[in-house]
């Protein structure tokens, strides 16, 4: 999950897995990862993950399936390239179904949402 600006090749917000890391970054209008550079945790092969990164004022918070992971603060802008959202793409390879993605613009999803959407979503797929 990520967009990239053309021009210079770099995701201002991305969701990848380095080996069985899985990381979040976020980076301001620098080109650097100083806003959020942080880990999931670690993930297996053949299992099924929801990811969420919330956003509430300068709190950044990273949960893993229902499990709230760790939090980060940042008072920057993220930096906003206007590029098209690109959901399975890596510079590596990427073997995995993502069956949904969901962006909120402006809503930071409460613990309770972040659960209430995990259950759905597991029912859904009959996980």
């Amino acid at each position: 999950y990520m967009t990239r600006d053309s021009h210079t090749a770099f995701s201002p917000f991305l969701i990848t897995a380095n080996g069985t890391d899985l990381r979040v970054y976020a980076a301001d209008g620098d080109g650097s990862w100083d806003i959020l550079a942080a880990s999931f945790g670690t993930i297996s092969t053949n299992t099924w993950y929801q990811i969420v990164v919330t956003r509430s004022g300068n709190t950044f918070t990273r949960y893993l399936n229902t499990t709230s992971i760790g939090t980060n603060t940042s008072s920057a802008t993220l930096w906003a390239n206007g590029s098209a959202l690109k959901i399975g793409e890596s510079v590596n390879s990427m073997a995995g179904k993502i069956p949904i993605v969901r962006v909120y613009k402006g809503k930071a999803l409460s613990a309770t949402e972040i659960i209430q959407n995990y259950d759905i979503t597991k029912r859904r797929y009959g996980l």
